[in-house]
């Protein structure tokens, strides 16, 4: 089966599409951390912060435990899933994850200099 790239709007799209899924893992986290904080907070205080602190820090958490699990098995992001797109290596086999880290292949800036490319899945 030939490989075939992936276009310019469809890694745009999946890029986008990451990007509301992360608010989104900070959104689901952040308002019931705020509802079980807020009678703890003093407005003149750091502990404002807190919450929203530690929002950032779990809803990122999150986000990446499911990509990394995504990128390990698919070679696929949620939104490269979305979009229907994958990294692989130029010849077609899945690409490690070393490599893809290491290339940032994750949010489509791959390089050859890593021997990868996006494609449609």
């Amino acid at each position: 089966m030939p490989i075939e790239p992936a276009g310019r709007a469809a890694r745009l799209g999946a890029i986008v599409a990451d990007l509301l899924i992360l608010f989104a893992c900070f959104s689901l986290v952040f308002f019931p951390l705020f509802a079980v904080l807020e009678p703890m907070i003093d407005p003149g205080s750091f502990s404002v912060f807190l919450a929203p602190i530690l929002s950032l820090i779990l809803g990122n958490a999150v986000f990446l435990a499911i990509n990394f699990r995504l990128l390990r098995a698919h070679g696929q992001t949620m939104g490269k899933y979305v979009f229907k797109i994958r990294i692989v290596r130029s010849n077609g086999a899945p690409a490690d994850m070393w490599q893809i880290l290491q290339g940032g292949a994750i949010w489509g800036w791959h390089s050859r200099t890593y021997d990868m490319i996006v494609v449609k899945a």
